[in-house]
């Protein structure tokens, strides 16, 4: 079975920044294509590519994240990275601060070296995985 957003729309809100049809998006100023009453996007059939293109984490990779991490339900969004050193998911938060049971959740994967995670409390970046990861990362300010 394929995950769909359904009733989400994290990634429209504002959490990420983005440009869509000259319209600048950022936190604190949403889409203004997105109709928040019904959870969905005015312009879907004619949406610009880099809105077909982004899919968060929990909708592509199923196998590796649990249904309760919906990002609307946990008010973060889950954005995996690959580089040519590492892969690493980073935590982006989208309407709240983490919680302890999604940041714990994330620790346990990282413990048993499945995942490199970034994320960031009161603006501060942290990184937890493997040590070539976490050894590899920029001075905090410079992420």
């Amino acid at each position: 079975m394929m995950r769909e957003c359904g009733n989400c729309t994290k990634c429209c809100e504002g959490w990420l920044v983005a440009n869509i049809f000259e319209h600048k998006i950022y936190k604190d100023n949403p889409c203004p294509y997105i109709d928040s009453d019904n959870c969905k996007c005015s312009i879907y059939n004619k949406k610009p590519l880099l809105c077909s293109d982004f899919k968060c984490a929990w909708l592509k990779e199923e196998h590796v994240f649990p249904l309760w991490m919906k990002p609307n339900l946990i008010n973060q969004i889950i954005k995996k990275h690959v580089t040519n050193e590492y892969i690493y998911y980073e935590i982006v938060e989208a309407g709240s601060t983490i919680d302890t049971e999604i940041l714990n959740w994330f620790m346990e994967q990282a413990a048993k070296g499945r995942m490199n995670i970034k994320y960031s409390i009161n603006g501060l970046p942290h990184y937890v995985g493997d040590s070539y990861f976490c050894k590899s990362r920029p001075m905090i300010g410079n992420s």
